[in-house]
């Protein structure tokens, strides 16, 4: 039996990621799945190990816009990392869930999932990742008509940049 599982876990994650990244998806997903796998083995304080293969999985799943096993993928993710309290990984994951439901045109249900995304990044100070949902917020709010949160965000996304410009001065 294979003792190093965490790295066995983590390098067919890895492999599946490169696999996506070049178009490869019936491998990617075999590897996602293959890493995944070890989930019986992993004790409580490896969870974490997990998420980036559901997350990657979702991703993917939303790619190949497979709905149903999509959200199951990234749910998972989300409620994992926040089960480890995991923040960034909370953020990644909930944007990509967001993303999922946006590309479905569920923009409701999307703008929800960016909310919690973008209320963890303000509790726990995560400004790295703010433009992503800013800007996910923005379109999602313009698509369903709501121009006084549009304007909101927009004016929000124009705020981020003016510091960032600051910043390098």
């Amino acid at each position: 039996k294979n003792k190093y599982f965490d790295r066995v876990l983590t390098l067919k994650t890895q492999l599946g990621s490169i696999y996506h990244k070049l178009g490869h998806y019936e491998n990617a997903e075999k590897c996602y799945l293959s890493a995944l796998d070890f989930e019986e083995k992993i004790g409580k304080w490896q969870k974490h190990l997990l998420i980036q293969s559901y997350r990657e999985l979702g991703i993917l799943y939303t790619r190949q816009k497979n709905w149903t096993k999509a959200q199951k993928m990234l749910k998972k993710a989300v409620n994992i990392s926040l089960e480890v309290e995991d923040i960034i990984a909370s953020i990644d994951s909930l944007w990509s869930l967001g993303n999922c439901f946006a590309k479905q045109k569920h923009f409701d249900k999307a703008i929800q999932t960016y909310l919690k995304a973008e209320e963890l990044l303000i509790k726990h100070n995560y400004p790295s990742k703010l433009r992503k949902i800013i800007i996910s917020l923005g379109y999602c709010y313009k698509q369903v008509d709501n121009n006084e949160k549009y304007e909101y965000y927009k004016e929000k996304l124009f705020n981020e940049q003016e510091l960032d410009w600051r910043d390098d001065m």
